[in-house]
């Protein structure tokens, strides 16, 4: 094993881990908006927010076959 292979497996194994990084950040940042989301969702009325209304995403003859 050359040393420049040595070397191109260390940039190779760094470039993974620092990919798997950024992959695990997205994963966290879009469940936090999730999160968010949900509580907002179960909590708007409380505090006085504009609560989204339902009903104007979906039909009011949905699923009712």
């Amino acid at each position: 094993m050359t040393t420049a292979m040595v070397v191109g497996i260390v940039i190779l194994i760094v470039l993974v881990w620092l990919a798997l990084k950024v992959v695990g950040f997205v994963a966290k940042l879009a469940l936090y908006i999730a999160m968010a989301l949900v509580a907002y969702w179960l909590f708007a009325q409380a505090f006085g927010l504009p609560f989204p209304d339902l009903h104007a995403y979906i039909p009011a003859d949905a699923g009712m076959h």
